[in-house]
């Protein structure tokens, strides 16, 4: 009894070896780029684009949120349906969870084309600030399906098996959009922001189905068929 216990003990500190230190790191990749992403901004345009980008950030928040609960819901239900053998009930969270990301995505386009003045007069009281919150969130709402994506399916990866891919997708790619979003932000003002973090999440989808490819190793649904 005593060894298995012990064996058990082992091999819990193993995976959590396995995954703490991939998910700080990927943390940690997180907030440096919110830091230095908003030094570069107020360097490279100023005080009112900064103080533009400030009030997106709750926005910008929600989605995080919002991707947070759909991955980390999504791994947790197939981790408990594998468990159970029940690869039916696992394929079928993969395919809710596209399903949802498809119809948040599209949600996010349509406010882009038709609403993105309301939501930054909701987001900003200010009126000399709102077109700046309203050029921004055009190319930032158009690229939401790809930003979404990005923010989601790294715990999905995380958990299926690819702490390490996971970390390593989001920590190149932050350094993508920290790369480009002084040049961008210097040619285009503050839309530049927006698109260098759009850049990002193709160097991140890049990276990570080429990843996937290359190990052969994946359980969803998408790479199966």
């Amino acid at each position: 009894m005593k060894n298995e216990l012990k064996r058990k003990n082992i091999l819990t500190n193993e995976i959590f070896k396995k995954y703490i230190f991939p998910c700080l790191f990927m943390a940690a990749s997180e907030s440096l780029s919110i830091i230095i992403g908003s030094v570069i901004a107020g360097n490279v345009l100023g005080e009112k684009s900064l103080a533009a980008l400030n009030l997106i950030l709750p926005l910008s928040l929600f989605i995080t949120a919002i991707s947070c609960i759909i991955g980390i819901g999504t791994i947790e239900y197939i981790n408990v349906q594998k468990g159970r053998m029940n690869t039916k009930g696992a394929n079928k969270a993969y395919t809710l969870s596209f399903i949802t990301w498809a119809i948040l995505g599209t949600i996010g386009v349509l406010f882009s084309i038709f609403g993105s003045k309301l939501v930054a007069t909701f987001l900003s009281s200010n009126a000399d600030l709102i077109p700046e919150v309203d050029q921004y969130l055009k190319v930032y709402l158009l690229g939401s399906p790809l930003i979404l994506g990005m923010l989601t399916f790294p715990y999905i990866i995380s958990g299926d098996g690819f702490p390490k891919m996971g970390a390593l997708a989001s920590i190149i790619s932050n350094c993508t959009n920290l790369f480009f979003a002084g040049s961008f932000m210097r040619n285009t003002g503050i839309q530049g922001g927006a698109t260098a973090i759009i850049m990002r999440t193709f160097n991140w989808y890049n990276f990570v189905v080429s990843s996937l490819f290359q190990f052969k190793k994946t359980h969803t649904k998408i790479l199966q068929n």
